[in-house]
C-alpha cells in the first residue's frame, strides 16, 4: 500500500489496513508481519483476508485490531480510506463484503474520532470497480459524514438506475447482507479470534503494550 510506505519509518503516523491476503492479490504485500520500520516498529498494522471473506468476519476482525490501537496511538486526526474494493461484486478484488458492512465500518472510524480525536476525521474515498457498488458505498460515506444514519432499506434514485445500465442495485444496501445496521461492536468482539485477528494481533499488539488475542 503506497500510504504505509510513504509513512512506513515515521513513528508519528499509524496506518492501519483491511484488505485480501497478498497471497492472492496483487501487489503481494499487506502481510501481517508487516509492521513498520526500524525506528516504527508497531506503526503499521495489516489485517489479511482470506477470498470471500464476509461481513462478519470483517467486522469481528475490525473490533477486535482497530479500536485498541487506536486508543494506544492516541491520534490527534484519524484519515480514512474507504474503498469498494471488498465488495462481493467488485472486478478486481475476492472478499464477499455489502455496502451495508462497510457503512458500520464508517460509522466506526467516525465514532472513533469523535472518542480519541475530538471529532478531527477526514474521510476519503478509494478504490472500487463495480459502478454500482462503488457509488453506494460513497454515497454512505458523505451521509455519515453529515450524521445521517446508513439506512440499508433507502431506495436509490431511479436515474442512477439507469444510468448504471440497468445494474444499479434498487436500495442502498445490499439484501444478501449479514451485517445488522444497528450492529455494536460489543457483540463481535468476545468472539473466538479469526486467523486474521490472531496473526495481526500477535504481530503489532506487543509493540504497544497490548495483549495478542
Amino acid at each position: 500500500d503506497g500510504v504505509e510506505r510513504v509513512f512506513w519509518n515515521d513513528p508519528r503516523v499509524l496506518t492501519i489496513s483491511l484488505h485480501e491476503s497478498g497471497l492472492h492479490l496483487f501487489p503481494h504485500t499487506g502481510f501481517p508481519r508487516e509492521v513498520g520500520g526500524p525506528d516504527a516498529l508497531g506503526s503499521a498494522a495489516n489485517v489479511s483476508f482470506l477470498p470471500r471473506t464476509t461481513d462478519r468476519a470483517w467486522l469481528h476482525s475490525f473490533a477486535a485490531i482497530v479500536p485498541p490501537l487506536v486508543a494506544a496511538f492516541a491520534p490527534q486526526v484519524i484519515v480514512s480510506q474507504h474503498g469498494a474494493d471488498p465488495h462481493r461484486n467488485d472486478k478486481l478484488a475476492d472478499l464477499s463484503l455489502s455496502v451495508d458492512a462497510m457503512a458500520l465500518g464508517q460509522r466506526l472510524v467516525i465514532d472513533l474520532a469523535d472518542e480519541h480525536a475530538d471529532g478531527r476525521w477526514i474521510g476519503l474515498g478509494g478504490g472500487g470497480y463495480n459502478r454500482d457498488a462503488t457509488a453506494r458505498t460513497w454515497a454512505s460515506m458523505l451521509a455519515s459524514a453529515q450524521g445521517i444514519a446508513f439506512d440499508p432499506s433507502t431506495p436509490t434514485p431511479p436515474t442512477w438506475r439507469d444510468r448504471a445500465d440497468g445494474q444499479g442495485s434498487p436500495t442502498m444496501g445490499d439484501p444478501w447482507a449479514d451485517a445488522d445496521p444497528h450492529w455494536d461492536a460489543s457483540d463481535l468482539t468476545t468472539r473466538w479470534p479469526n486467523a486474521s485477528i490472531v496473526a495481526t494481533s500477535r504481530a503489532v499488539f506487543p509493540h504497544w503494550g497490548l495483549e495478542a488475542r
